[in-house]
C-alpha cells in the first residue's frame, strides 16, 4: 500500500489521517454509504486491500511523478553548476528528502538516506547544523518502532 505497516513521517500520513477523519465524520453524519468497507491503510502484503476509505487511492505512478517534480530544482542546480561538487551533497540530501516525503510505501529507515549525507553539511554553517538537528530528531523518532522489543523470555 501507500504506507508501510509502521508509518514513516511523510506526506501520506497526513493524507491517510484526513481520509480517516472524513470516514469517521461521514459515518457520524449518517453518510456511511460513501465509506469503503474492508480497507486497510497499511499492509505488508501487496494488493491485499490497502487503500483509502473516502479519498481517492494514490497510485504508485503519481508518487513517482511527485518525486521527480520535487527533485527537479536540485537536479537543475547540479546540471547547471560549473563545479557541481560544491552543491552535490546538498542536492543529494534534498533528493533523498523528496523521495522520502512523497515516495510510495516508504519505510522508516529511508530517512537515513538523507540523514547520513547531511552529516557532511553540519560543519559548513550554523543553518546546516540546525537543519541537521531537526532532521536527526525526526529520523530517530521514526526509527523507534524498528528497535528490538522482546516478547518475553524463556523463563515465563
Amino acid at each position: 500500500g501507500l504506507c508501510h505497516a509502521y508509518w514513516a513521517p511523510n506526506i501520506w500520513v497526513f493524507y491517510n489521517l484526513l481520509d480517516m477523519v472524513l470516514a469517521k465524520a461521514l459515518c457520524a453524519l449518517g453518510q456511511g454509504q460513501f465509506v469503503k468497507a474492508g480497507v486497510s491503510l497499511t499492509t505488508g502484503l501487496v494488493g491485499s486491500g490497502a487503500g483509502t476509505q473516502v479519498l481517492p487511492t494514490v497510485p504508485p505512478v503519481a508518487t513517482v511523478i511527485l518525486t521527480l517534480v520535487l527533485m527537479s530544482p536540485a537536479l537543475w542546480v547540479v546540471w547547471s553548476t560549473p563545479q557541481p561538487r560544491q552543491v552535490l551533497v546538498s542536492a543529494t540530501v534534498y533528493c533523498a528528502l523528496a523521495s522520502f516525503l512523497v515516495g510510495f510505501h516508504v519505510h522508516e529507515k529511508a530517512i537515513l538516506l538523507a540523514t547520513i549525507p547531511m552529516t557532511l553539511m553540519v560543519t559548513d554553517s550554523y543553518t546546516g547544523t540546525r537543519i541537521y538537528l531537526a532532521l536527526s530528531l525526526t529520523a530517530h523518532f521514526s526509527l523507534f518502532p524498528l528497535l528490538f522489543q522482546p516478547q518475553g523470555d524463556n523463563t515465563e
